[in-house]
């Protein structure tokens, strides 16, 4: 079969016309049999990632009704692999076979009937050479990982000893092991090829985002001119210029400023009317370096803005508009509700238990059909603070500030604590942790988490009031018939380890937060002595003294005390060596070379 198959894959929003190559012939004769056999035919594209692909082929997914989980399904057969790489690799429009994650599928076999379609993200010269250092630089870490898991056995038996002393001669042996096959393995590299059809797509891009830019700033101008003409006009004549411009959005444009306190006996929370948005945190029990009330930030210096498409495809932000506070029952929880006409709101509900660090967040829309557009499924949202530096030493304070997240169901990882970092992220996250030094702002997601995230940490200059500035992009599910909430969590206060990890008690393993990760304690026994002594002491001393600075002091103090007794048969071996070595310098004067 010398010529090329090409299938046609009819949509309901158009066709879609796919190649199949001959270099991998299981796969293309698969694919084939299953097109013949008639089982693709009334499938659906089950699962979007933006900027990644768009994924199809199961056949559950005939006639599902709305809600039903998707993505298990299959033929009972997998395919094995096929890889033709440098010729062939992931690019926009490539067409690719689902397959399970290495840790379960070690031989990398290809779903027997899934497929996705490579949707993409345009990276430029300077991003790919990054992310081919990067991966170099992961390397070694994967190989000494590897090597500790063949150990594990003889790491638990040492652990269980305290043979502090066998633990740090394996780490030093396994970790010189894994430099030396890793110096063996060539370095990753971009092919000529990928970097080509990159630099293509980013020319392509380019004259478009130009054309963009020009309109974008003619309709700035207008736009300026508009609200200097508007400034001057009576009040109904500028409300039907603005329901021109803004459809059911124009009366909240219009609106008073100012906020509504929400609060326990641990944090202070106001909600701004515009943007309907948390504006300002403030730590009850804490003081900064000054001995001023600790701030997390404020309004002028943060965003937390939602994006809306209207049924008329205009774009409108949240950030922009003033909503309405509305106050329950239950004296814990505000609603701030966007109203866009008569029956049809969009409501931000905040809830703060007592005695509590977490507040819980929900977004919920009533009669918003008709209002925006009806391929709404998810939201964007821009999530934005500057970290205001809260202890006396700056440099020492920015080295423990930086950006944590989580991946569903995986680990936790974090963006450079020493320069400027961001990360394009296909894979949904659980949550994002903007962290300081002792204390964060942290954002948990519902159960579908957050997909498609770019998350930014930027260094300020040292002469300012601010350490660093994070700034998160990502999408949330969004249920425009207003049936379920958007639920998600904010957490801010200290980061304590045993605070933090006691927000997973009783919690199944699947489904914990590990949101104490974000606390480093080191590797190996340095982890056990910091988890079970060096913390406990560091909370205990926190009920009585509430200044950080002041409790690392007496930490240090209590820690040098009880090493006292190993450190001075060593001070004392070295006093009585400077007292004998005159003596020995006069020895070896008189009698040279013996």
């Amino acid at each position: 079969m010398d010529k090329e198959t090409l299938v046609k894959i009819e949509t309901t929003v158009g066709d879609i016309e796919v190649k199949l190559y001959n270099e991998t012939p299981k796969h293309r004769d698969n694919f084939i049999k299953l097109v013949k056999d008639g089982v693709y035919e009334g499938t659906l594209f089950h699962r979007v990632i933006k900027d990644f692909m768009i994924q199809a082929g199961d056949p559950d997914s005939k006639n599902a009704p709305k809600g039903k989980m998707l993505g298990a399904g299959d033929v009972g057969y997998t395919v094995p692999a096929e890889f033709v790489y440098p010729k062939y690799f992931h690019k926009k429009g490539a067409l690719s076979a689902a397959r399970q994650g290495d840790n379960v599928n070690p031989k990398k076999e290809s779903s027997g009937c899934q497929f996705y379609i490579v949707t993409g993200k345009v990276y430029n010269d300077s991003t790919l050479l990054g992310m081919e250092s990067q991966m170099n630089e992961n390397k070694i870490n994967v190989i000494f990982n590897n090597l500790a898991q063949k150990h594990m056995k003889e790491i638990y038996k040492m652990r269980k000893a305290n043979d502090e002393n066998g633990l740090y001669d394996l780490q030093e042996k396994l970790f010189a092991e894994a430099q030396e096959l890793s110096a063996k393995e060539p370095e990753f590299h971009f092919t000529p090829e990928q970097i080509e059809a990159q630099r293509r797509m980013q020319d392509s891009i380019a004259r478009i985002e130009y054309a963009k830019q020009l309109e974008q700033q003619k309709e700035l101008n207008r736009e300026a001119k508009a609200d200097d003409e508007l400034a001057g006009l009576p009040d109904s004549v500028r409300l039907a210029r603005l329901q021109n411009t803004f459809g059911v959005f124009a009366n909240a444009m219009v609106g008073e400023e100012g906020s509504t306190v929400l609060e326990n006996e641990l944090i202070e929370v106001r909600l701004a009317n515009k943007g309907g948005r948390i504006g300002y945190v403030r730590l009850k029990k804490y003081d900064n370096y000054k001995g001023e009330p600790l701030v997390l930030f404020d309004e002028k210096d943060s965003k937390f803005d939602f994006t809306l498409v209207t049924a008329d495809n205009r774009v409108v932000n949240t950030g922009d508009l003033y909503f309405t506070p509305v106050k329950g029952n239950d004296r814990n929880s505000i609603t701030m509700r966007l109203n866009t006409g008569e029956g049809s709101h969009l409501d931000f509900m905040y809830t703060l238990k007592p005695d509590d660090y977490m507040l819980q967040f929900s977004i919920k829309g009533t009669g918003l059909n008709g209002v925006l557009s009806p391929g709404t499924t998810a939201l964007d949202l821009l999530w934005q603070q500057k970290i205001i530096q809260q202890e006396k030493g700056r440099k020492f304070e920015d080295r423990y500030a930086t950006v944590y997240y989580k991946f569903m169901a995986d680990d936790v990882e974090y963006l450079s604590e020493t320069k400027n970092d961001s990360k394009q992220l296909s894979n949904r996250l659980k949550w994002v942790a903007y962290k300081d030094m002792y204390f964060s702002s942290i954002l948990i997601a519902g159960n579908e988490g957050f997909e498609s995230t770019t998350i930014d940490s930027k260094m300020l200059p040292e002469d300012g009031s601010f350490l660093k500035e994070y700034k998160t992009t990502t999408s949330v599910p969004f249920d425009l018939k207003g049936n379920e909430a958007t639920d998600m969590r904010f957490y801010f206060g200290p980061n304590q380890f045993s605070l933090l990890k006691s927000y997973d008690d009783d919690v199944e393993k699947a489904d914990q937060l590990d949101l104490e990760k974000i606390v480093p304690l080191g590797w190996g026994i340095f982890r056990w002595v910091n988890q079970y002594f060096v913390i406990p002491l560091f909370n205990f001393l926190g009920q009585f003294i509430h200044s950080y600075g002041l409790l690392i002091f007496l930490l240090t103090v209590i820690v040098k005390l009880i090493l006292f007794p190993l450190t001075y048969k060593s001070y004392m071996s070295s006093a009585k060596m400077r007292v004998l070595r005159p003596q020995v310098e006069e020895l070896n004067a008189k009698y040279p070379g013996r």
